[in-house]
């Protein structure tokens, strides 16, 4: 997830929503192998790589929705 970050903070996303959309589908194939796999090596990098598609989703979509939300919880 540290690598990610670097990459986001050194690279200027200009279309944010399709980088989110394209992260989500990439966990969702590393998690469709990540069930198939058996080799526990093989597991360990799979991990690595949700991590690291996590990152781009995260920091691009859900601090709006955060955002709202919080203002719901305390009445504001």
């Amino acid at each position: 997830m540290l690598l990610s970050s670097v990459i986001i903070g050194a690279v200027k996303i200009t279309r944010r929503g399709i980088v989110s959309i394209i992260g989500l589908l990439a966990i969702l194939m590393v998690a469709v192998t990540f069930s198939q796999v058996s080799n526990l090596y093989v597991l360990a990098g799979l991990a690595f790589f949700i991590g690291f598609f996590m990152t781009f989703v995260y920091i691009r979509s859900f601090p709006p929705f955060m955002k709202k939300l919080m203002g719901e919880l305390w009445g504001v």
